[in-house]
């Protein structure tokens, strides 16, 4: 899960598609991406605009024997999502 990161200026675009060029190059079980910064691969991933329906919709999954990894830039708040699956 992965929130868009904030404050790039100008390489904004650039950045988030090299991070998206990275995920791809491995394999994974789910990817989730939150924030509009990379709404142009919503089609490829699970995507969210706001945290808030990111950890919405984590709280009704049922996440067992999983790692998940949480990051992103403190304006993603993105412990939004791990307060939801850890209650």
């Amino acid at each position: 899960m992965i929130g868009a990161m904030a404050e790039m200026g100008d390489e904004t675009a650039i950045e988030h598609a090299t991070l998206i060029n990275q995920i791809q190059q491995n394999s994974w079980y789910q990817v989730v991406l939150v924030g509009k910064p990379f709404l142009p691969y919503s089609e490829d991933f699970t995507y969210f605009e706001h945290s808030a329906d990111a950890a919405e919709w984590a709280g009704r999954q049922n996440f067992e024997h999983a790692y998940i990894l949480i990051k992103g830039s403190r304006s993603s708040q993105m412990e939004k999502i791990l307060t939801a699956i850890t209650q």
